[in-house]
């Protein structure tokens, strides 16, 4: 059979004009931060009280079961260990300069009987401090430190499992909650302290392995409180997520509240299946590099047009290869199809489906209705459909999930949200570990990761395509869900032809009634409901979601901005009220990581950096390294110290434009807004 890409169907050569934008080339300034008497906000650190527990105080803390945060900083001749009492604010610091010594016993004590909260404190911290407890002094704890960040065979750190190996050390048992994997994408606490709107943003103020000053000292003092600040900050943020865990560690016996999602997971599949087989030892499937593997359609699966029939039969044929690293990869041909159904192009990927529509506005009507319809817990739904199972674990693994599965439905149909939220981890986790990178899972089993998605896809093109034949278009589909926007004649049909795909599929479809869509792309867009479950009136996706929305994936950029725009779309605010009128500061910075670390005027900010936009302000924020400009930095002020209330140079005219600018994202015609409203 010939392939329509010869009428031009499915294939889209694009020739895409690039236009090469010359950087200006600038000399970065002299790193002062760099020189060994270096001395920035001394007055700041002095002015600072540290309230220090007594042991009467300690006591009365272990009593009360207090949470304490904690952190350690280390140089060639100086040590600090600390916590903070989540309570009280209260500390314990145990310093060491060189030639000293501390209170082993009482540092032992404190790890043993409180529970703590650290940041990285399982690949960092815990070793550190184990090797303070064996009584090393500063500079061999230093060199310590090396081992952990830049040693090991590639010389990108030891694991602390070769850490103890290699310095003949035992950790002591510690109780703690580890924030880093709860984190998602890994950011730094300092990255983390931007999203979270912290007080104050702070890098290391001086560079590792030199010794300090008594006044540097002090100085690094101050900036450890705020990093205990921080972490509790942090914590705070993760606190629903860590009883939930808490909630599993108790019920499957296995501590799961320093994992990921996916490691949650893993954790009690590996467990429960563990349980059920009697067998205590589980291994990772062997999956070699090059392995190459079809997809296999459910029965299901039946498409009208012959467009359609042909694009199930090229899927069937593509082979599936498993890079060096362990992960699938998508065939060239496959990435590169472009399937058109009725007025929309659609594309597969590893990642779910997506379709292509660009600037577009969708209303709701007197003649069209405008819906979301999620697939309910697709993956997971999925996943026991095609009843695939890790060859290393067999059968029992299916029976395992399927347990989890049904106890979940149940949850939610008697509206026991903490059960419900608690096994939803644990199904959308296992689905991600299926197909991790590294392949270092008990459930990693490429083939079931693409038996799953692809199947996804391809029931999601079925719908879609039962609907543009009888008349209802489908205006976006991204992963588990489409947009449907139906003529209100045929709303009726609409509900028969997703109950029959229901039954055909064995899946189940949640629809939310949107009163518009404002898209700038599939990923990236503005949706307004009709009526939510939760009061709320807007969904922001993409480049428009608020960081806290967005579970802490994304930074804050000027999001004041969306809300202007958020209000004048659902309710008419003009634009320049909702920004004038607004006393949040939070809503109108913006934060960044800069790689090299940032200056401005000569003043080293750091690597994770905040500003707002304000009048008078020349020029824009260096990258310290290169003295390239960062990004979006023109006009910017710096506030790594969060202001408490609008400074008097703020540039609202600014903040106007770029709401402006959003608004264009969606349609050309919005630009006339502006005019309409001057």
């Amino acid at each position: 059979m010939s392939r329509w890409d010869e009428i031009g169907i499915f294939w889209e050569d694009i020739k895409v004009e690039r236009i090469k934008v010359e950087k200006i080339k600038r000399t970065p300034p002299e790193p002062v931060w760099l020189r060994s008497d270096y001395l920035p906000w001394l007055d700041e650190a002095r002015a600072y009280r540290f309230d220090v527990m007594t042991d009467a105080d300690i006591l009365a803390a272990y009593h009360a079961r207090e949470l304490l945060v904690w952190d350690i900083e280390v140089y060639p001749n100086y040590f600090l260990c600390g916590f903070k009492s989540m309570a009280t604010g209260k500390l314990i610091i145990f310093e060491m300069r060189r030639g000293e010594a501390i209170n082993t016993a009482k540092l032992a004590w404190i790890m043993r009987h409180f529970t703590l909260v650290g940041f990285n404190d399982t690949e960092f911290d815990i070793p550190i401090a184990t090797a303070a407890l064996a009584g090393f002094d500063t500079d061999t704890l230093q060199a310590c430190v090396d081992d952990l960040i830049t040693g090991g065979p590639l010389g990108q750190g030891m694991r602390s499992r070769d850490f103890y190996k290699a310095r003949k050390v035992s950790p002591p048992v510690v109780d703690h909650i580890d924030l880093i994997e709860l984190t998602p994408l890994g950011p730094s606490l300092k990255v983390c302290a931007g999203r979270l709107h912290a007080p104050r943003m702070q890098d290391l103020p001086f560079p590792p392995g030199q010794d300090l000053t008594p006044e540097q000292i002090e100085v690094l003092r101050w900036y450890w409180a705020n990093d205990l600040d921080n972490t509790q900050l942090l914590y705070a943020q993760h606190k629903t997520a860590i009883d939930l865990r808490a909630v599993m560690s108790k019920e499957y016996g296995v501590d799961v509240r320093s994992k990921s999602d996916p490691q949650v997971a893993e954790a009690v599949i590996r467990k429960e299946v563990q349980r059920l087989s009697g067998n205590k030892r589980l291994e990772k499937a062997e999956i070699e590099p090059g392995r190459m593997f079809q997809f296999k359609p459910p029965d299901y699966l039946a498409y009208t047009t012959p467009e359609m029939r042909w694009v199930l039969d090229f899927v069937r044929q593509q082979y599936f290869i498993v890079d060096a690293w362990g992960s699938p990869m998508m065939p060239k041909a496959l990435s590169d199809l472009v399937v058109p159904i009725g007025g929309s192009n659609y594309s597969m990927g590893i990642g779910g489906l997506h379709s292509q529509e660009k600037r577009v506005v969708h209303v709701s009507d007197d003649k069209w209705e405008l819906t979301d319809n999620d697939v309910t817990s697709y993956y997971p739904s999925l996943m026991i459909q095609q009843g695939m199972y890790p060859p290393n674990i067999g059968p029992v693994f299916l029976k395992v999930f399927k347990r989890i599965y049904d106890r979940r439905l149940e949850a939610k149909r008697t509206g026991d949200k903490k059960t419900a939220e608690t096994l939803k981890i644990v199904l959308n986790g296992t689905f991600g570990k299926t197909g991790e990178r590294g392949g270092h899972s008990v459930v990693y089993y490429p083939e079931m990761m693409i038996q799953v998605t692809l199947s996804g896809q391809l029931s999601l093109l079925m719908l879609i395509e039962w609907l543009e034949l009888a008349g209802i278009p489908v205006v976006s589909a991204n992963t588990d869900g489409i947009v449907i926007k139906c003529p209100r004649d045929k709303i009726a049909l609409k509900a028969e032809i997703i109950a029959a795909w229901e039954r055909r599929t064995g899946l189940g479809m949640e629809s939310t009634p949107y009163k518009a869509i404002y898209s700038r792309d599939v990923n990236n867009y503005l949706a307004f409901y009709d009526k939510s479950k939760d009061g709320s009136y807007a969904k922001a996706k993409g480049a428009y979601a608020l960081a806290a929305e967005a579970n802490m994936k994304k930074n804050p950029t000027t999001e004041i901005c969306t809300e202007a725009v958020v209000l004048y779309l659902a309710k008419g605010v003009p634009i320049e009220q909702t920004i004038r009128e607004c006393t949040d500061i939070r809503k109108f910075v913006e934060v960044r990581r800069v790689a090299g670390g940032a200056c401005k005027d000569g003043e080293y900010l750091g690597k994770a950096i905040r500003w707002y936009y304000a009048t008078g302000v020349v020029g824009d924020i260096m990258n310290a390294k290169n003295g390239h400009s960062v990004p979006r930095s023109e006009g910017a002020r710096p506030c790594m110290t969060l202001p408490q209330s609008i400074p008097a140079d703020l540039n609202f005219e600014f903040y106007i434009e770029r709401a402006y600018s959003i608004l264009d994202d969606f349609a050309p015609k919005q630009k006339a807004a502006k005019e309409k409203a001057a």
